[in-house]
């Protein structure tokens, strides 16, 4: 698949709430024709927003399986049972929430032969070609693409970058 790149900051903005999630509990159902899987998360690590640890909240994805009938959705997140990962999430409806930016605003946590944990840009997102931005307009450092941001990046340096940006980009909605 082909996307246009998300800014970090773009990302940051667009989330309701950024936590390491654990996937617990799937269910594909049909909707409008086409497969979609709800997916328990569990917090593990809040990081910013409202998210508390033990939180469980409910995901919604592109794809799935029923019965012996597939879909897959290039460019949409993957959230596997038992394997953690960095998430920006928006609220859908009621109870519902969504990936950011797709399979852009999930970033699996591994551990890399040393040990460390660290954070790497999903296998999904696809190709991503440059988006149009006029960074004349941006402030200094603003047109910064989240693959190059967070991948490869150890989690508690992601982490303190997100809270970061997220003090500046969501100040005026606490006050």
């Amino acid at each position: 698949s082909v996307s246009i790149a998300v800014l970090f900051e773009a990302l940051v903005k667009d989330a309701e709430s950024v936590a390491i999630v654990t996937p617990v509990e799937q269910k594909s159902v049909w909707e409008n024709g086409r497969i979609c899987t709800y997916t328990k998360v569990r917090v593990d690590s809040p990081v910013s927003g409202n998210a508390k640890t033990g939180d469980e909240k409910s995901v919604r994805t592109l794809g799935g399986v029923i019965g012996n009938i597939g879909q897959t959705v290039d460019g949409e997140p993957t959230l596997a049972e038992g394997k953690a990962s960095l998430v920006f999430l928006h609220k859908r409806e009621a109870g519902i929430f969504e990936v950011s930016a797709r399979a852009q605003g999930q970033f699996p946590v591994v551990a890399d032969a040393s040990k460390r944990v660290k954070l790497v840009k999903h296998a999904a997102m696809g190709t991503l070609v440059p988006p149009r931005v006029d960074t004349a307009r941006l402030p200094a450092g603003a047109a910064r693409l989240a693959h190059e941001v967070l991948n490869e990046r150890d989690v508690e340096a992601a982490t303190v970058e997100i809270q970061r940006a997220w003090q500046q980009l969501h100040a005026a909605e606490s006050r």
